[in-house]
């Protein structure tokens, strides 16, 4: 199999005479999702000093105008493509980049922005493997806003936010399918990954800020060689992506998993059936567990959720 040079990115042109070219693309946009900054970091937000971010759209996200908004934080974009002639891949290449948005703080009348610093995007070399290429990238840096924060070496003390960072992959096979991923990311802010269709398909599980600034003391980053996974929740129906947003925790809270529609009966009916009574102090059967100490299924043993 023939193809560009490892790390090579491309961007995509007209296919070669008799081979066919298949494109994909994924797409993660960060944000901050209410009530997801603790400690003393959270009175600019109750003051109205700083904001945070309602959801992005479930499809079709307009990218540029989120940014120019101060809609979200940051955006990931990887686009990707492969040439397949008789059904072997003949070629293939990446582009895309991250987009760091900015900072609006307002201070009664007036408003002042402050841009993100944007770290040099990272791409591994695409994966080759029969049939199918997977393509990597990541993208952050830090967010406009000034964080103070302690660190354990000299200066000992720091004013630029923590690096918010996301890792698309991209995976594009033969037969015209892709399949995109959030293969890691920083646990802050929130991340949204959207497939090639526009489609909100996956987001990250749980976030916890204070673990975003412990992590930043030790510089834990891709661009110090260190990648952590995100636990991800894969997006269902209408009503559970609404529950999830409403679920929004971070720091020491448990984070509990969407309950599934067998789940969602069983809640209804520990509320009475109807026809059924229920003494004063009598709990429903599916309850008992729950009061004799056994984890209620809702809540995975990690704490992660959706």
């Amino acid at each position: 199999m023939t193809g560009p040079a490892a790390g090579h990115r491309a961007g995509a042109g007209a296919a070669a005479p008799g081979s066919t070219r298949v494109e994909a693309t994924a797409t993660c946009l960060s944000w901050i999702p209410p009530q997801a900054v603790e400690g003393v970091f959270k009175l600019p937000f109750g003051l109205g000093v700083a904001h945070y971010d309602k959801p992005p759209p479930d499809s079709a996200p307009d990218v540029a105008g989120l940014l120019a908004a101060d809609a979200i934080r940051f955006a990931n974009q990887l686009r990707a493509w492969i040439e397949v002639r008789d059904g072997e891949i003949t070629d293939y290449g990446m582009s895309g980049h991250g987009r760091l948005g900015s900072t609006t703080v307002r201070l009664g009348s007036r408003a002042l922005t402050f841009a993100g610093v944007a770290l040099p995007d990272l791409a591994a070399p695409p994966e080759v493997h029969t049939g199918r290429v997977r393509f990597t990238q990541t993208a952050g840096g830090h967010t406009g806003a000034a964080v103070p924060r302690h660190v354990r070496h000299p200066p000992f003390a720091r004013l630029t936010a923590p690096i918010a960072w996301s890792t698309v992959a991209l995976t594009i096979c033969a037969d015209g399918s892709s399949r995109a991923e959030l293969a890691g990311a920083s646990c802050f802010p929130r991340h949204y990954l959207y497939d090639t269709d526009g489609n909100l398909t996956h987001k990250s599980a749980l976030i916890s800020y204070q673990h975003w600034l412990r992590r930043a003391e030790d510089e834990d980053s891709p661009w110090s060689g260190v990648a952590h996974p995100v636990p991800v929740a894969h997006v269902q129906g209408a009503a559970e992506r609404t529950l999830a947003d409403a679920i929004l925790v971070s720091g020491g809270y448990r984070q509990q998993h969407l309950p599934a529609r067998d789940r969602v009966r069983r809640q209804a009916d520990r509320r009475g059936r109807p026809g059924r009574d229920l003494r004063p102090g009598q709990a429903h059967p599916g309850e008992q567990g729950a009061r004799h100490g056994a984890r209620p299924d809702s809540l995975p043993a990690g704490g992660a959720g959706a």
